[in-house]
């Protein structure tokens, strides 16, 4: 028979395990996963797990591990993951980050646009046929970032 200690240290784990459920099912929600909703969703698991504070060290210990292992896998798509929030337009205000990130973001993002632009202009000198489709293309694209 299990301890009352032992009790209280699954009855903790589940709720540590709650978000994730909690997680899985806003990602199900859709058909595929969208990057735009992973983003602010592995940030909310990883904000709930460090304010999860527990008085097992078995359930600190767990929490650890996993919030290592969320952070050195998802490293490899953050960056495009919050390009991808910042591009949909309900999460477009980066509200589930700081302002300094939201702004590196923006100019990031910006860094991206001029260097496509500055693609596009090369191939307009290469390419003269199709200048007025490109024209059309990079006003809009210039419109959208400079409402920024």
């Amino acid at each position: 028979m299990l301890s009352n200690e032992e009790f209280q240290i699954i009855h903790d784990l589940v709720d540590l395990l709650y978000l994730f459920n909690k997680a899985t099912k806003i990602l199900s929600g859709s058909n595929y996963a969208i990057l735009c909703i992973i983003v602010p969703t592995i940030e909310e698991l990883i904000n709930c797990l460090n304010q999860t504070n527990s008085e097992s060290d078995i359930i600190n210990e767990v929490k650890d591990i996993i919030l290592d292992n969320l952070s050195s896998r998802w490293s490899l798509l953050y960056e495009y993951g919050l390009y991808a929030s910042f591009l949909d337009p309900k999460f477009k205000n980066l509200s589930f980050h700081s302002s300094s990130l939201q702004r590196q973001t923006i100019e990031k993002l910006k860094d991206q646009f001029n260097k496509l632009n500055r693609q596009i202009n090369q191939a307009t000198t290469s390419n003269t046929s199709s200048t007025e489709q490109i024209t059309k293309k990079k006003s809009a694209i210039k419109s959208f970032f400079s409402s920024i």
